[in-house]
């Protein structure tokens, strides 16, 4: 029989200090076996953290879910006995989304032109909408238990383009899609620290978003980041070597 203890001191909910995050946790499925082993195991026990810092409570957290956090602890804070503080849950969906949001911005843009503009549907009936009339069955399906899908566009004829609207190389309109995959990196980047899981779809209806969520002609739209927990742990797919996408000189 395992005894667990718990007690509640007196500490602010989101506090300083060192300390270890669960954020590993969440990533274990897409570790391959070797990088578990030499990167993250071998570097936890040679620092052998104090404490750690878990979010908990969610009444909405999925036995997977659970279980992934009791394989990496059994891998990890048992056998260094880690203190674990269990802290409340996430901040509320809403600030939590605008958190995204803000580090998504913090990324490069050409000439600071800052582009990006972030349609985040929320409510039931738009989700509902959007959902059935915007994406294909598969990604519906995909998709169907993400409580938050966010519509990415960017402003045209700016980035890459003078003041006067002419392109400033062959690259055109590209400048915006490419300031806009940076900014999404940072947000999908910052879902996973977070504790959240993303799927970015690009294969959508437009102009039925562009209709539904009132986004003017002046703005391209992109793709639909759905945001939630996950259902399953995919596997990563093979990388390309490096000797195959890079030439040095």
């Amino acid at each position: 029989m395992v005894t667990i203890s718990i007690r509640k001191p007196n500490l602010q909910w989101l506090f300083g200090g060192l300390g270890f995050h669960n954020s590993e946790a969440t990533m274990l499925g897409l570790m391959t076996p070797e990088f578990l082993e030499e990167r993250v195991l071998k570097s936890h026990f040679e620092i052998s953290p104090t404490f750690t810092r878990v979010f908990a409570a969610f009444p909405d957290w999925t036995q997977e879910a659970m279980d992934r956090f009791a394989d990496y602890y059994d891998l990890t804070f048992r056998k260094t006995d880690t203190t674990i503080y269990a802290l409340p849950a996430r901040m509320p969906f809403h600030e939590t989304h605008e958190e995204m949001i803000r580090f998504a911005q913090m990324a490069p843009s050409w000439k600071n032109s800052q582009t990006g503009r972030y349609y985040v549907v929320m409510s039931p009936e738009m989700l509902e909408k959007v959902r059935k009339d915007c994406l294909p069955e598969f990604n519906q399906k995909n998709s169907a238990n993400a409580p938050v899908l966010i519509v990415t566009a960017f402003v045209k004829t700016r980035s890459g383009f003078s003041r006067e609207g002419v392109a400033e190389n062959e690259v055109g309109e590209g400048w915006g899609c490419y300031d806009l995959g940076l900014q999404n990196e940072n947000l999908v980047l910052k879902a996973k620290d977070m504790g959240l899981d993303t799927l970015i779809m690009g294969i959508r209806d437009s102009e039925k978003l562009r209709e539904y969520l009132e986004i003017p002609a002046s703005q391209e739209v992109v793709s639909v980041i759905a945001v939630g927990y996950g259902a399953t742990r995919p596997e990563m797919p093979a990388r390309k070597n490096v000797e195959d996408i890079a030439k040095f000189f």
